[in-house]
């Protein structure tokens, strides 16, 4: 792929920079006269080989500064005027007045703008990526708490992610996607988003488990009974989520019941017949074709109103059950999804909110939502989804959804148990309550959705031992 010398300059400058380790600080303590004024000036009608001149000219000049803490100082003020620079085209400015009014930008901003859209990042090295700093809608409380002990979190606007985590011994590559307002579909979110949670299989018999091995080691595959159909179940949940609301943000469903025959029948659906809503996270099932030993991938598809499909995640690390492994191939790969107007999202299917490089990756790349779909009992509080959840809440200002099925465990009626687990981050912005959470249930024992309106201000604090 082909990447502008201009950002790929920038991101050097970024690296080089948190290269220095302790210095960072020093550099943060005091202002340089002049870097960043002059800077600023060069850039403001500049096209990109200009502002690359002008760039290397800048760093020329810095490293022939007398000292290393003179050019660390010199170096922070420069790159905190790209970190400005860069705010004209943050998904968070275009979410302003100003920032969809705004009719001129340098061109050399103009080209980076472009190549975020087209690859969900401005530049890439062999081990970083320079991103746009989530979250996408909002400014996180989270950075302003950080910024007094790490400089990184001083810029609001640009980031410096990795590529590549590592997972027992397995190399986990992060893969990105990225629509504009304009062409993914989902459009601007609810300042208090309408969720639509359908747990699908909600009772004995509607879940099938088949014992298997894979090689010497026992297996269970997972499936919705065959009496259910899930494209069925989930349009019939939209439709009862759209009687009481003449919009729904996000929809979705949980683990291993929507098989890849039924997710093409919901994008033929919707493609068909397109549903006022913004976002479908449409569960996960076995994926199309099997890997060359044979075994699925459980893989979620997500998808637009239209029934576009945005982005794809498969489960990375399988789970195991009373001495059972998942039936399925473990992924390799995660992506985050920059969805402008609706924010940074993962998915993380069940277990795969355990993983251990986790909490690095989400301060990477501090996502607006996580999205968790799971295959368990339910999503009650004080359980090891709950307990990642509250864990996940620390290192971002993501909004958390938990959502299962309800087919394992007790014989309890579905409206008794709870289908969803909601959490906000420790450090939230308004309207969101610290850590607050709720669950979701069923309304009642025929219902094939839980319609719910995020509002945190009458829910729950988490507080977990």
């Amino acid at each position: 792929m082909s990447q502008p010398l201009l950002a790929q300059c920038i991101l050097q400058l970024f690296a080089r920079f948190f290269q220095h380790g302790s210095d960072v600080q020093l550099a943060a303590q005091t202002r340089c006269c002049g870097w960043r004024d002059r800077l600023q000036l060069q850039l403001k009608n500049a096209n990109s080989a200009q502002a690359l001149e002008m760039l290397d000219k800048t760093w020329q000049g810095i490293q022939a500064l007398p000292d290393a803490q003179a050019r660390d100082k010199a170096l922070w003020e420069v790159l905190l005027e790209l970190d400005a620079q860069f705010a004209a085209i943050h998904p968070r400015y275009a979410m302003t007045k100003a920032g969809r009014s705004r009719s001129s930008l340098a061109p050399w901003l103009k080209e980076m703008k472009q190549q975020r859209e087209n690859h969900g990042f401005y530049a890439e090295s062999q081990a970083h990526r320079l991103i746009a700093r989530g979250p996408l809608l909002k400014n996180s409380r989270l950075q302003e708490h950080a910024c007094a002990v790490d400089s990184a979190a001083c810029f609001a606007h640009l980031s410096l992610a990795e590529r590549v985590y590592t997972f027992q011994k397995r190399k986990i590559a992060t893969q990105q996607c990225c629509y504009g307002m304009n062409d993914s579909g989902v459009f601007d979110i609810s300042p208090q988003p309408v969720l639509c949670l359908m747990p699908l299989a909600r009772q004995a018999g509607d879940l099938v488990q088949t014992p298997g091995a894979i090689g010497e080691m026992p297996s269970m595959d997972y499936r919705l009974a065959p009496h259910l159909h899930a494209a069925e179940l989930i349009w019939q949940g939209l439709q009862e989520g759209l009687r009481s609301h003449a919009k729904l943000d996000l929809a979705m469903a949980p683990e291993l019941l929507v098989s890849a025959a039924h997710a093409q029948d919901l994008q033929n659906k919707l493609s068909a017949a397109p549903a006022p809503l913004r976002l479908l996270v449409a569960g996960s099932g076995h994926s199309e074709t099997p890997n060359a030993q044979g075994l699925h991938w459980n893989e979620t598809r997500v998808l637009n109103h239209r029934g576009k499909v945005l982005w794809r995640q498969r489960k990375i690390w399988l789970a195991a059950s009373d001495g059972h492994y998942e039936h399925n191939a473990g992924g390799d790969a995660i992506t985050i999804a920059d969805l402008d107007g609706f924010g940074r999202c993962l998915v993380l299917i069940c277990q795969d909110c355990k993983l251990e490089f986790l909490t690095s990756l989400i301060a990477d790349w501090q996502p607006d939502w996580l999205f968790i779909p799971i295959l368990d009992r339910e999503a009650n509080t004080g359980r090891w989804a709950h307990q990642q959840a509250f864990n996940l809440s620390e290192v971002s200002a993501a909004r958390i959804v938990v959502l299962s099925s309800l087919a394992l465990g007790t014989e309890a009626p579905p409206s008794a148990k709870d289908c969803a687990l909601l959490q906000c981050p420790k450090n939230p912005t308004p309207p969101d309550q610290a850590r607050a959470r709720t669950t979701v249930k069923l309304p009642n024992d025929a219902a094939q959705a839980a319609t719910f309106i995020w509002n945190s201000a009458s829910w729950m604090q988490t507080k977990l031992n």
